[in-house]
């Protein structure tokens, strides 16, 4: 029993097999434990035996069922997880199996109905937080897809206070590194105007010497400052 049972649990034995097997085990260990016993109390034997294999059958059903349990919970928190990822792209679909999920196959988990009733909300939480999240990091190089991110989170009314200003406040992080960043473009291209303009000036310097020397000067040189001026 243990062992069939035990292998219910860790998945080392078919649930969908294990009455069968115990079934068979059991008739072989009271057929052959029979034969040890004097025929006069044979009958008396199996027949205690067969008792004892028929209580300790409950305990493989029970096994069975806790296994079909488990197995429930996991196909309910696989559908829940996927579902909170959807909520992004369609937030009315996605709810709808996330409820339908929850009505089904919640009364067959391994959830207790007090914990049972507080997954609906558990799981609308996460998935606006995965979708507020999801928003504010495709929006991490975009002014306008920010925009965008606070207004949607700021219209989910069942995620948690808390982090809603953890997004908003990752979102302003966001903010603050595009304007750093065009702080140092824009440092950059003051620097490289004053480069380009401190060369024409001692182009232009030179050209004047030259010219006021009155040397002859080459078309390409005179090309390359007006270029550079």
């Amino acid at each position: 029993h243990d062992e069939v049972a035990g292998g219910i649990r860790d998945g080392t034995v078919p649930k969908d097999q294990a009455e069968k097997i115990w079934t068979d085990r059991a008739d072989k260990m009271v057929r052959d434990a029979g034969t040890r016993f004097r025929p006069e109390s044979r009958d008396l034997v199996s027949a205690k035996l067969q008792g004892v294999a028929a209580r300790l059958g409950n305990g493989v059903r029970k096994a069975k069922e806790q296994r079909d349990r488990q197995d429930v919970t996991a196909s309910l928190d696989g559908i829940l997880e996927s579902t909170a990822r959807e909520y992004a792209r369609d937030p009315a679909t996605a709810t709808a199996k996330a409820q339908g999920a929850l009505a089904t196959l919640g009364p067959q988990s391994t959830y207790a109905p007090d914990v049972l009733g507080r997954k609906g909300q558990q799981w609308l939480e996460a998935a606006q937080y995965t979708t507020g999240y999801e928003l504010v990091s495709l929006g991490r190089n975009d002014r306008s897809m920010l925009d965008v991110a606070e207004r949607r989170i700021a219209a989910m009314e069942s995620l948690d206070p808390q982090k809603r200003a953890q997004l908003l406040d990752r979102s302003q992080a966001y903010r603050l590194h595009l304007d750093q960043q065009d702080d140092m473009r824009a440092a950059r291209a003051a620097r490289e105007g004053e480069r380009r303009l401190k060369h024409a000036e001692a182009e232009f310097n030179t050209f004047q010497a030259v010219a006021d020397k009155g040397t002859v000067l080459a078309p390409e040189y005179i090309d390359r400052a007006m270029l550079a001026t």
